[in-house]
């Protein structure tokens, strides 16, 4: 069986990582792990995979993101971008704003009023099969 390469390994990591996971989702920190320098690994990865790992990373992150202010509308988005790495809110913001083109207040009060929205109409429909009888 053929070894995979680091790229890869990294990749799987990322694409299985939780929120808490994401202080692990830098390429230093990667090139620490595997014992090489960040331009090596860097190139490397471009090479392989035709994009940055820097870019493929923070988009995770994001991801990351969209989920906890989604789910998580307990936490402040300062308590998000911690969880998510970022040394400071304002930094997560720019971030946020660069890749999703609204900022993460902006995002979460949109999906609040979507998820009211689902609530109602499957409220609406289970009614409505109530009363046709189904």
């Amino acid at each position: 069986m053929k070894e995979k390469d680091i790229t890869e390994e990294i990749l799987e990591f990322a694409f299985n990582s939780k929120p808490e996971d994401c202080r692990f989702l830098s390429v230093k920190w990667q090139a620490q792990k595997y014992g090489v320098t960040v331009p090596y690994l860097s190139a490397h990865f471009k090479k392989k995979h035709d994009m940055d790992l820097k870019d493929v990373l923070i988009g995770i992150k994001a991801m990351h993101g969209l989920n906890l202010l989604a789910k998580k509308k307990n936490l402040k988005i300062k308590e998000i971008a911690g969880i998510l790495d970022f040394r400071d809110v304002d930094g997560f913001v720019k971030m946020f704003k660069r890749l999703f083109g609204v900022t993460p207040f902006q995002y979460r009060v949109w999906a609040t009023l979507i998820d009211k929205n689902i609530r109602a109409s499957r409220k609406l429909e289970r009614k409505q099969l109530k009363e046709t009888g189904q």
